[in-house]
């Protein structure tokens, strides 16, 4: 058991070591490794984040459609945990991604998401942080001004 923790520990830093050198495809050979142990261990805390994690290395190769559903299942284990601050991070990372590919109605319902749980926490920097990635990710019009929600 000692030995399977150290392994998925090990194996973030390694992942962390290589994404920032885009060699996502090695990261996540890595990450996937350690999400089957945290999956044995019923690490649900430490799987929500290696799925974040995985997430946004396919996203970054590419892999769209993949890193969608593993940032939902992410999200799904941060709400039967109710962790209400992980549970932004994962839609803000679906908005980003729906932007990414284009369906901006899509980003703005998950920012937006979002941002009433940050007012739930009265959480004024998470919301100042979701509206400047509302500004960045989505074109501005009339009928976008993120601004109002703070």
């Amino acid at each position: 058991m000692r030995k399977m923790q150290n392994t998925a520990v090990t194996a973030v830093i390694t992942y962390n070591n290589y994404s920032g050198t885009e060699q996502y495809h090695k990261a996540l050979e890595i990450y996937i490794k350690a999400l089957k142990i945290e999956d044995q261990l019923g690490n649900l805390p430490r799987k929500a984040n290696l799925l974040n994690l995985i997430g946004s290395a396919y996203s970054e190769i590419g892999e769209n459609d993949i890193a969608l559903e593993t940032y939902r299942e992410g999200l799904k284990i941060e709400t039967k945990l109710n962790n209400i601050s992980n549970k932004i991070y994962f839609l803000n990372s679906i908005g980003v991604l729906y932007s990414k590919i284009g369906d901006n109605t899509l980003a703005i319902e998950k920012f937006k998401e979002g941002l009433t749980l940050a007012d739930k926490l009265d959480d004024f920097r998470e919301k100042k942080r979701i509206i400047e990635m509302l500004e960045s990710h989505i074109p501005r019009n009339k009928k976008n001004n993120f601004r109002q929600y703070y």
